[in-house]
């Protein structure tokens, strides 16, 4: 049997893309997202860092850290830059 890979990475959230103002449980329901959402970084006058919840909302210019394998990654990088 052949292991998955995990990946664990860091991916800006793009202005007007899918997951652009959403929570992560609506990520879950309606694009069906299965990479582990660990945190959120907010960039303002200071970073914040904020550990993810379903609940956790993700808006343009938030950076996420994510774990998955590469197909979740790859999925989940292009629901945040389309």
């Amino acid at each position: 049997t052949e292991e998955a890979e995990i990946r664990l990475v860091e991916i800006e959230i793009k202005p007007d893309s899918e997951i652009d103002n959403i929570t992560i449980s609506e990520a879950v329901k309606k694009h069906g997202v299965e990479s582990l959402i660990i945190s959120v970084i907010e960039k303002g006058e200071k970073i914040s860092v904020k550990k993810a919840s379903g609940g956790t909302h993700m808006r343009a210019g938030h950076k996420i850290i994510a774990i998955g394998t590469e197909d979740q990654i790859k999925y989940l990088t292009n629901l945040a830059s389309s």
